[in-house]
């Protein structure tokens, strides 16, 4: 794998804090905007969260392929058949009594983008725009506005409207800023129930630098699949996640696999996902046994004073595992004993259940972080919960890889997950 640069970046710390808990029931691994064609009312997610397939746990044949490290998820997606370069965003000037506001969506298709902001710190502000932006005809979206000077800073977020692939899983999404580091928790009244950016008047220009890496099958560029930029998680003193990270940008893997996003300094993390709506337009789900693919991969790391590149996301999930994963048969009498492997690269691994068919939400339980292979579960959630009989969750497996060096980005991924219920 290629490495990180070890000067500009080190390993997130909250998302190892967030991968230990995912073995309970705590740090979102998404945003807020995710959510798809079908609703759940016990997903361990954000509250606009919803399922991929509406249906309860269907399943849909998502193409055939196997283990021969040429990829076998064939898609052809707007990066592969046109040329999309919106302009780089305008260079900020700084003047007083003025904001300038820059919205540059690295997907096509966007209609829309307006700037929600509160100006006097009450929820009524939230209500309505404060500035509509206005595209410069490449695709990139800017504004200027007169508002008083604040040293403190005013929080805002990015109203965006327009989809192209089921890139943004929803008609309209709230996103951080990331040519911004400032952020700060949501006030009340804010759209985004998550860290939300932070002007300051007059603004200065922060130092741009680039992300860049690959997502790959096997080794081989997988195009088409989405990324999810994620911005902004404050954390307490000792490391506890204070306000959680809120989306940003998407973007799809070229044809080449590759991604870039310029940002501003500060933490951040990447969220790959299987491209569901692209590749099963009608809204079923893939089927594992024929989908050697994760459902989600997904790694931290720090921007710090250059330009970071990250280790290629292998989105391979091999057949084979798949063919070790049980129970799939869709039903089990409690207690259950979940089976699974230890996928090749991976340190460590997981079983979870969840209460959508979203792959990398909150789990409602998890068995930990480790070697083992098998795990009982018992209905509880360890929390005082448990599920609900003839309801219907999902489950899969979650594995983890040692980064290619000291200090380079450990990637966490997790399988498509197979419907169960407990009768």
């Amino acid at each position: 794998m290629r490495a990180l640069r070890r000067k500009s970046i080190r390993l997130a710390l909250s998302l190892a804090s967030c991968v230990a808990a995912l073995a309970y029931v705590g740090c979102s691994g998404e945003s807020a905007n995710d959510v798809g064609p079908g609703t759940s009312d016990e997903s361990g997610a954000g509250a606009n969260d919803a399922a991929v397939a509406g249906d309860g746990g269907t399943l849909a044949d998502g193409g055939s392929g196997g283990d021969s490290g040429i990829s076998p998820i064939a898609i052809s997606c707007v990066t592969t058949t046109t040329a999309f370069a919106p302009n780089d965003c305008p260079a900020i000037t700084g003047t007083h009594g003025q904001a300038s506001f820059c919205f540059r969506p690295q997907w096509p298709g966007v209609t829309s983008v307006d700037v929600y902001l509160s100006q006097n710190g009450q929820a009524s502000d939230w209500s309505a725009s404060f500035l509509t932006l206005t595209d410069d005809g490449t695709g990139t979206f800017t504004g200027t506005k007169a508002i008083p000077d604040n040293a403190a800073g005013y929080p805002y977020v990015f109203k965006v409207k327009g989809d192209t692939d089921g890139v943004m899983r929803a008609a309209t999404v709230f996103l951080d800023d990331q040519r911004n580091p400032s952020f700060m928790p949501p006030p009340t009244g804010s759209p985004l129930p998550r860290s939300v950016s932070v002007l300051t008047v007059p603004q200065t220009q922060p130092t741009i630098y680039h992300v860049r890496g690959k997502v790959a099958y096997a080794g081989a560029p997988q195009p088409c699949y989405g990324i999810d930029l994620e911005v902004g998680e404050l954390l307490k003193p000792g490391g506890a996640v204070l306000s959680e990270h809120g989306t940003a940008n998407y973007a799809e893997s070229r044809a080449d696999g590759t991604f870039d996003f310029p940002v501003a300094a500060g933490q951040q993390s990447i969220v790959v996902k299987y491209p569901f709506y692209l590749a099963i337009p009608d809204g079923g789900y893939p089927d594992p046994y024929s989908t050697p693919s994760v459902g989600t991969i997904r790694g931290g790391y720090v921007v710090g004073s250059s330009d970071v590149t990250l280790d290629p996301a292998d989105i391979e999930y091999p057949e084979s595992d798949y063919a070790m994963m049980t129970p799939t048969g869709g039903s089990a009498t409690l207690p259950v004993t979940f089976t699974w492997s230890l996928s090749p690269g991976s340190s460590k691994t997981q079983a979870s259940i969840a209460g959508t068919n979203i792959a990398g939400n909150d789990p409602l339980w998890a068995s930990g972080f480790g070697t083992a292979t098998t795990a009982s579960f018992d209905g509880g959630y360890g929390n005082g919960g448990g599920v609900t009989s003839g309801k219907t969750y999902y489950w899969g497996a979650w594995q983890q890889f040692k980064p290619s060096e000291d200090g380079g980005i450990q990637w966490t991924s997790q399988s498509l997950l197979f419907p169960i219920d407990f009768p």
